[in-house]
C-alpha cells in the first residue's frame, strides 16, 4: 500500500469517531449559521471554508479543486477566518482589544 494513498493511515470505524454534535451542538449551530451568512456575502471564501475545515484539503489541493492560484485561496481562507471567527467570537465590550476599534 503507497504512503501516498493512505498505506499508513490509521482506518477507525464509523461508530469509533466521536461526533463534535455530542460535545456541543449549539456551537456547531452558531458555526453553521455564521457559514451560511458568509456563503451569502461571499460563496468564494465559504467555498474554501467547506474544503479546507470539512474536507482537509491543503491550499495546493484547494487551488487546484477550484481553479484559483494559492495565493488567491491563502487570501481567502484568512478573510473567510477572520470574519467567521468575528462572528462566532464576538468580542466583549471589557476586551482590550476592543476598545481600541472604531
Amino acid at each position: 500500500m503507497a504512503e501516498k494513498r493512505g498505506g499508513g493511515a490509521e482506518r477507525a470505524e464509523l461508530f469509533e469517531v466521536e461526533s463534535a454534535c455530542e460535545e456541543e451542538p449549539e456551537t456547531l449551530v452558531v458555526q453553521d449559521d455564521a457559514l451560511r451568512q458568509l456563503a451569502l456575502l461571499d460563496s468564494g471564501g465559504a467555498r474554501v471554508v467547506e474544503l479546507r475545515f470539512f474536507g482537509g484539503l491543503s491550499i495546493d489541493e484547494v487551488a487546484a479543486v477550484t481553479e484559483v492560484s494559492t495565493r488567491t485561496v491563502e487570501r481567502t481562507w484568512r478573510a473567510a477566518r477572520a470574519w467567521l471567527r468575528d462572528r462566532i467570537q464576538p468580542q466583549h465590550p471589557d476586551d482590550p482589544a476592543a476598545r481600541n476599534q472604531v
